[in-house]
């Protein structure tokens, strides 16, 4: 029987929907209200307002993002970006908001050749022109840019661009329409710093949702969902509490873990014709847990173990606690490492991977728990595998958390992972 890298059979591999619309959604009350009243206010006074949902790779902020839509589709015009750089093309800008013809008409108004400027930004012309846009529009408009982060990327090399892009959002934030508009943004947790960097943020204290996990009460919600839902359980079937108790344990209220063991959960339990025996819960579990590894896995790709092996040791010596990480310290440990060539950099790739991220405190951490958690038993493996002496604080970081009981499924997808390089 062939086996993958990881060591689990492909044909075992279950392929689990992690973006788009929440098959399931309960729970972030509070930002959905907060984003119902901005929507109330941004009407009442006819203004513009930007929020950004920001937080690590798999706490929501898509599904989060498609059901704040929803509740504006039926009474706002909502248009989606493809990137950040829609904002310099007032063309596609145009069409989007305006509709093609009428954007077109606009255009033969105040003289505009959009033969001359498509595909060349021509920075008077272009900003009087998206001007001239909002200016006409008669609805409230909700504008969506998902992975709002990559602005790094795509504004950094070209000044005329970001230039552009700048001018358009300085419009939009100061657009009095009548109307109103929301400009939603969603991205990593380093996000506002990135806009702030390039000085086009409007992203002020009340226009930031920094998500978390969810609430237990919704984490339960969810997972019964996806038996009783999903899998058509008997909502009164004498063991779905306990089912939902013991994938709850493994979720720790985690959006992409939830979806992970639900799904698994759901599949596994139609396959056995809808019967919840211990067998299956053992499977599901174990499903689970190879999932919840390889979205840790990941993180991490392409980043060789010796590499890896560098990183773990310079983010856990330097925590100060559990939430707060002394970078100063950690690149200094970087330094020293001898598969680090280039400290700042190997920084800059983890906090744009989501394994590290500055937070609501200000200070920078590792922002899903259960992976430091992972990356523990990883350091832990590798001193083991090395027969290396950990330094004081590592030992007793493991001893904290066991670390000695590794996990089986980290154990077997690392089998291949043995030597550092």
């Amino acid at each position: 029987m062939e086996y993958s890298s990881n060591g689990m059979n492909p044909q075992e591999i279950i392929e689990i929907d992690d973006r788009g619309t929440a098959e399931y959604f309960h729970g972030r009350k509070p930002e959905i209200d907060f984003f119902k009243a901005s929507i109330e206010r941004c009407k009442k006074t006819g203004k513009a307002k930007s929020i950004l949902i920001q937080g690590p790779p798999g706490v929501g902020k898509t599904a989060l993002k498609n059901q704040l839509k929803q509740i504006t589709k039926d009474t706002w015009q909502v248009i989606e970006l493809d990137t950040i750089t829609d904002l310099a093309d007032p063309v596609k800008l145009g069409n989007s908001l305006l509709g093609r013809k009428k954007f077109q008409k606009t255009a033969k108004e105040i003289g505009l050749d959009l033969k001359a400027i498509k595909g060349k930004i021509i920075y008077e012309k272009t900003n009087d022109t998206v001007s001239e846009i909002l200016s006409l529009l008669d609805k409230p408009t909700l504008l969506v840019l998902d992975e709002a982060q990559m602005a790094e990327i795509q504004l950094k090399k070209d000044t005329e661009l970001w230039r552009q892009v700048s001018s358009t959002l300085n419009n939009i934030h100061n657009l009095e329409n009548g109307y109103g508009w929301i400009t939603l943004f969603a991205g990593l947790g380093n996000t506002r710093k990135i806009y702030h960097d390039f000085r086009i943020s409007r992203f002020y204290a009340n226009s930031v949702i920094d998500l978390g996990p969810i609430d237990e009460t919704s984490e339960t919600n969810i997972i019964k969902d996806y038996l009783v839902r999903g899998a058509e359980v008997n909502p009164k079937h004498l063991d779905l509490d306990h089912w939902i108790h013991q994938l709850s344990k493994q979720t720790y209220q985690w959006p992409h873990h939830i979806v992970s063991y639900g799904e698994t959960a759901s599949k596994m339990i139609r396959n056995n014709k809808g019967i919840l025996s211990d067998k299956v819960l053992n499977e599901t579990l174990q499903k689970g847990l190879f999932l919840k590894n390889d979205y840790y896995e990941h993180r991490f790709y392409e980043i060789n173990p010796g590499h890896r092996c560098s990183i773990y040791h310079g983010i856990l010596e330097n925590e100060i606690s559990a939430n707060v990480i002394n970078v100063d310290k950690v690149l200094d440990d970087f330094t020293s490492r001898p598969y680090i060539e280039d400290p700042q950099k190997t920084w800059d790739n983890l906090i744009g991977r989501g394994i590290v991220q500055i937070g609501k405190n200000g200070f920078y951490q590792i922002p899903i728990p259960s992976m430091r958690t992972w990356m523990i038993k990883q350091c832990q493996m590798y001193h083991q595998l090395m027969q290396s002496k950990p330094s004081l604080k590592m030992q007793q970081i493991f001893k904290s958390l066991d670390a000695s009981k590794i996990d089986k499924g980290i154990q077997s997808m690392n089998k291949t992972n043995v030597t550092l390089h």
